[in-house]
């Protein structure tokens, strides 16, 4: 019979205590998360909730569309016309 590996097992100890701090203390409304754990000496953690968070930029003249950050600014090199965001 194999057995669990360690890494699993530890994540899976993260998720019960998310699922069990969310029930009890936030009537389950906390969102999914991603857990991160930094090495960097002296690090209490982090929060950086748009790391993964994307904005549909579209070029006003031919309709070119590009994925990126929030707040990028990028131009459109055929119609010299800078992208406008979805937001």
């Amino acid at each position: 019979m194999p057995t669990k590996k360690p890494t699993s097992e530890q994540f899976e100890a993260y998720q019960g205590l998310y699922d069990y701090f969310n029930g009890t203390l936030f009537n389950n409304e906390l969102p999914a998360i991603i857990l991160n754990f930094s090495r960097h000496s002296g690090a209490c953690g982090f929060f950086a909730p748009n790391r993964w968070t994307k904005v549909k930029y579209t070029c006003p003249g031919c309709s070119l569309n590009v994925w990126g950050k929030p707040g990028l600014r990028i131009k459109c090199v055929d119609c010299d016309k800078d992208l406008e965001d979805g937001e």
